[in-house]
């Protein structure tokens, strides 16, 4: 069960690649027909066609697998595998999770894979505690002569940026010389090793060096289309958008035209990117992904009513995402209806409670808005057990405050300013203090505000306000008519 990448074929071994997959395809086809319609068969043809680039047919071949043997999990892995070269990372998600649930705790193929959908959905860095976790669990693995397990460290130290230990791990698997006629294996040990001379030599080359020589052996669109990768390429989008039409003109595959989309979005081409992704979903409807970066778009468009529309979509088709939910509470919120932004993600963390850390933060926000802050503060201090920054503390210290608990709230502002000095948390300290009436460090507080750049009218203002509390009044008048000339007409008490 945990090493399914071959099949026998006159008594010998066969490693599936590349370029003996035709033969298998030939072999299995003729099993089946024979009458070894198995699920192991079956996930092996869907492999040999995954190798061909054939995923519509690999996709096949695996679900027919899955029927026969639900709990065979190498059809699991190819599914997971199909789905993340398509780029259909809901899909792949889902079938992870199934591959976790049942899969033994050591069956390293799922961590491995797990920490590859984790990394292709990093890119705001949200999944990286996964990463790690899966990771370092990959690396903890004693050896037991699997190929497989040695590329899977190989690949968890690439992506720690440990290139020495993965260029051994990867020199280590030369020993099979199968190896070589895998033109995945080959693109990843060239570009381990280009990264490790490059480290060595401490030059860093451009990414479109480094993809075209790792990926020499692959045709022509699929070059253009991973150096048209906005995420990894450094270049201008105009010129990410050429490549990606060249490798359109090649092969008009969906796949590329989602990127296509994806480069015209960055270039603010909202309207143009909405009508490639409703291409691609006309083309075929399996690329689900669509629904929510249509949903994105029109979001940045302030056309809320249609985002609601396709972010509905998206939930349809991948109802456990917990990132959906975020994204259409946050379309709710902008149409100011945060009563159903709130009972959204609190539905939704009733049915997954592990998704309550990541949408703390926002039902704290949706709390705060409705004038709720001791639910507001609740949640705020359950994210807080997840991330802490400067933003958080500011925020929590801004609900303290409206809940009239000063002293907490000059401990939260405190924290804020351990990440950083800012003019807004020296501000709020002084309302603080001046409610407490400590006059004299509300007034050290806000002239740090005011040297840190907070000199408008508000400051001045309260500046006045502890002033006079202190007995200063030319000083406080001083202070006052400062607020007058940058705009301040309040009457004076």
């Amino acid at each position: 069960m945990f090493d399914n990448i071959t099949i026998f074929y006159k008594d010998a071994e066969m490693h599936i690649n590349k370029f003996n997959a035709e033969q298998a395809v030939k072999l299995l086809k003729k099993r089946i027909t024979d009458g070894q319609a198995t699920a192991q068969n079956y996930a092996f043809l869907a492999g040999a066609y995954f190798e061909k680039n054939d995923n519509k047919k690999a996709l096949k071949y695996a679900l027919m697998s899955k029927k026969l043997d639900p709990d065979y999990y190498y059809a699991d892995v190819l599914l997971i595998e199909i789905y993340i070269n398509d780029e259909k990372y809901f899909k792949a998600e889902r079938y992870l999770n199934e591959l976790l649930e049942k899969a033994p705790e050591d069956y390293y193929i799922a961590d491995f894979l797990a920490a590859e959908v984790y990394k292709v959905q990093n890119n705001d860095g949200s999944k990286q505690k996964l990463i790690d976790k899966y990771c370092e669990k990959i690396l903890n693995y004693e050896e037991d002569g699997s190929n497989w397990l040695i590329i899977a460290k190989g690949c968890a130290y690439l992506w720690k940026g440990e290139i020495k230990h993965a260029l051994y791990l990867y020199l280590k698997t030369l020993k099979d010389i199968r190896y070589l006629f895998d033109l995945i294996w080959i693109a990843n040990f060239l570009s381990i090793l280009f990264l490790y001379i490059f480290e060595l030599l401490k030059v860093w080359p451009s990414y479109n060096l480094c993809t075209n020589l790792s990926l020499i052996f692959y045709p022509r669109d699929e070059r253009y289309y991973r150096l048209a990768d906005p995420q990894s390429n450094v270049l201008p989008p105009e010129k990410l958008l050429k490549y990606i039409e060249k490798a359109i003109k090649i092969k008009p595959k969906p796949l590329y035209f989602m990127r296509m989309a994806n480069i015209k979005s960055i270039l603010g081409e909202s309207e143009e990117a909405v009508e490639i992704y409703k291409y691609v979903l006309k083309e075929d409807d399996s690329f689900v992904e669509c629904y929510d970066y249509i949903a994105r778009e029109f979001t940045g468009m302030e056309d809320y009513s249609n985002a609601l529309k396709y972010i509905n979509m998206a939930i349809l088709n991948n109802s456990d995402n917990a990132q959906l939910y975020y994204h259409k509470a946050m379309i709710l919120s902008l149409m100011f209806k945060f009563d159903e932004a709130l009972d959204l993600l609190l539905n939704f963390n009733k049915r997954h409670p592990e998704a309550e850390n990541e949408t703390a933060y926002f039902i704290s926000y949706c709390y705060s808005y409705l004038e709720d802050y001791n639910k507001a503060l609740l949640y705020i201090n359950k994210h807080l057990l997840k991330e802490k920054t400067f933003d958080i503390y500011k925020y929590k210290m801004n609900i303290l405050l409206d809940l009239e608990r000063y002293e907490e709230a000059i401990a939260s502002g405190k924290k804020a300013l351990e990440f950083q000095e800012n003019e807004f948390i020296y501000y709020k300290l002084a309302i603080c203090y001046g409610r407490l009436e400590d006059y004299s460090n509300a007034l050290v507080c806000i002239n740090k505000s005011i040297l840190l750049g907070g000199a408008d009218k508000y400051s001045y203002s309260v500046k006045s306000e502890i002033l006079s509390a202190l007995g200063r009044s030319k000083e406080a008048e001083k202070a006052y008519k400062k607020a007058v000339e940058l705009g301040y007409n309040n009457v004076k008490t």
